[in-house]
């Protein structure tokens, strides 16, 4: 599988967020805090049925450390 750089990663992400107006991006930061657990829980659950990711995760490793930061990642917006 091809590395991609954080920043390409960025960018895109960046470029895309552009396309949207301020409201709806501040809908979505909305939505995405509220819902942050289940957001995560879901990120998490289709990793781990994914055979390339889910050799890099563990169950345990998803509930003690990663559900978490991903919380976090969706709380930062």
């Amino acid at each position: 599988m091809p590395r991609i750089s954080s920043e390409h990663l960025c960018s895109e992400w960046s470029s895309i967020n552009l396309r949207f107006s301020p409201d709806i991006r501040q809908l979505a930061i909305d939505f995405a805090r509220e819902h942050s657990a289940s957001l995560s829980e879901h990120f998490y659950r289709e990793m781990l049925s994914d055979p390339g990711a889910s050799q890099f995760l563990s169950n345990d490793e998803v509930q003690s450390r990663l559900g978490v930061g991903a919380k976090e990642v969706v709380h930062a917006g």
